[in-house]
């Protein structure tokens, strides 16, 4: 809940703003021709604001490999992670590397891999969401 609470703000405006660039003109013609409230969305709505899906996915693949604020701020103990460390995610275990037990070669050699891991991430998620572009 606390995620989904982090993120709506920013994809509220994300999606807000590309449906604004939708002209209005489109819509009334459908409307013309008949076309429904789903037909409407699945054919005219989704495929004109796919670029905003696109970078949405990317955002948000890129945000579930960095939950180090909210975990580190929700749990207790050395760099959060909740009792036993249940709740830790990968930039927690990379703190903790580094400030508590001094191993800054392998803190530095995770945060590397964490960037490799969310460049491939990225990659894969743009070229798995790609279409034909749609233009008005």
């Amino acid at each position: 809940l606390v995620v989904v609470w982090h993120g709506v703000g920013f994809y509220l405006v994300l999606f807000s703003a590309a449906m604004q660039s939708i002209p209005r003109d489109i819509y009334e013609a459908a409307l013309i021709d008949g076309a429904g409230r789903a037909q409407s969305f699945f054919r005219i709505t989704l495929p004109l604001l796919w670029d905003s899906v696109q970078t949405a996915w990317v955002y948000l693949g890129i945000a579930a490999m960095d939950m180090f604020i909210l975990v580190s701020t929700m749990t207790s103990g050395e760099f959060g992670g909740g009792p036993d460390h249940a709740s830790e995610v990968m930039s927690t275990v990379m703190m903790r590397n580094f400030l508590y037990y001094g191993k800054s070669g392998y803190a530095c050699a995770m945060g590397v891999v964490m960037l490799l891991l969310t460049l491939i991430l990225s990659v894969v998620m743009l070229r798995a969401t790609r279409r034909e572009r749609v233009e008005f």
